[in-house]
């Protein structure tokens, strides 16, 4: 990649069963996902995953 890769981009990329379809390989990745990505947005406002975040 050109440039790094923010936190949520990274956990998404490797824990999706298909890069194309965008599927997790289970329950618990995808929970943990979202619950991540609420807490960024409550923080940081809206997100995408692949959007990089200042801490």
């Amino acid at each position: 990649m050109d440039s790094p890769m923010s936190q949520l981009e990274f956990f998404s990329h490797t824990h999706w069963k298909n890069q194309g379809l965008r599927h997790f390989v289970d329950k618990k990745s995808k929970r943990v996902h979202d619950t991540y990505k609420t807490a960024i947005e409550s923080k940081y406002g809206t997100v995408r995953d692949n959007q990089h975040i200042r801490f």
